[in-house]
């Protein structure tokens, strides 16, 4: 009987070479010599299980950083606005700035109030009505406008400490910028009527123009004193002062203008002030403001 399994077998008169692989061979010979061989896998190894995969880590939540984003957020969309969020890390937070009416002041109170992991709401935001407001933004957006900035002109209110009453007449000092001989605009607008009176220049005072540092008494003139005597409506009104390093106004304006002509006047201060900024001058338009109070008693 032949060899059933060598390394070298012979089929048929021809040479064949197996290497026996994991699979398990069996040749079947017939007559003749003639083999066929036939395969049948082996066993399949051990299948690899998988291995769980971990959760990633996700990135810690800081809830601090997400509270002032929404404190920012919720002081959007108010008009005749300036607002500022001051977000602690115990979740405290305090407005500061100002708004056209007390409604939105409580609007922006409940936002805050409602807002996840705040703590207290604190607020120092005045109620500015229209045309305050309007000035506030006009001087905030084309000057240098910073409250107690000693590089801008100087706004002494007077009375006390900016509150007037009933038959008093109003003593504004106004001191020009100290940085540069130039111009020095400074006007009275009332929150009650709305209406603006130029306290500096006018038909009493026509030359604006300021050494560095000079200071002008509005109040102490006899015309002044009885012009300028408070009286009904009360509440909050508000000065503003401007230094310009050259004339904003080619012709004077009418001392007195009333609410139209007063939106109007700050929408021509505007354009003035942008007009010397593109002059070269952006940096030194200089602005300052100061809040009074007229109270009856």
């Amino acid at each position: 009987m032949p060899d059933a399994i060598q390394q070298s077998h012979i089929f048929g008169g021809g040479a064949a070479s197996s290497i026996l692989s994991p699979a398990v061979a069996v040749m079947l010979v017939a007559g003749g010599g003639a083999g066929l061989w036939l395969w049948w896998p082996s066993s399949p190894g051990p299948v690899p299980v998988p291995v769980p995969q971990q959760p990633q880590p996700q990135p810690t939540v800081d809830k601090m950083t997400l509270l002032k984003s929404a404190a920012e957020s919720a002081l959007q969309g108010f008009q005749c606005a300036k607002l500022l969020a001051h977000t602690q890390q115990t979740g405290d937070i305090d407005v500061t700035g100002y708004v056209a009416s007390e409604a939105d002041k409580q609007e922006i109170m409940a936002r805050l109030q409602k807002l996840p992991d705040v703590g207290r709401v604190g607020e120092q935001v005045a109620v500015m009505r229209p045309p305050l407001c309007d000035a506030l933004g006009v001087i905030g957006d084309t000057t240098s406008a910073r409250l107690n900035d000693p590089s801008g002109p100087q706004i002494d209110p007077g009375g006390a400490l900016g509150t007037y009453f009933a038959g008093q007449s109003l003593r504004i000092g106004v001191t020009a910028t100290s940085l540069f001989k130039g111009y020095l605009y400074v006007d009275y607008f009332d929150g009650a009527e709305g209406y603006v009176v130029h306290l500096f220049p006018n038909d009493l005072r026509r030359d604006n123009a300021m050494e560095a540092g000079a200071k002008v008494d509005i109040g102490s003139l006899p015309q002044e004193v009885k012009g300028y005597e408070v009286r009904a409506p009360f509440g909050t009104s508000l000065i503003i002062a401007v230094s310009t390093p050259e004339p904003l106004f080619g012709a004077p304006r009418p001392t007195y203008e009333e609410k139209d002509a007063a939106r109007q006047y700050l929408a021509d201060l505007r354009q003035q002030l942008k007009r010397v900024a593109a002059d070269g001058y952006q940096n030194s338009l200089l602005g300052s403001y100061s809040v009074l109070t007229l109270r009856e008693n």
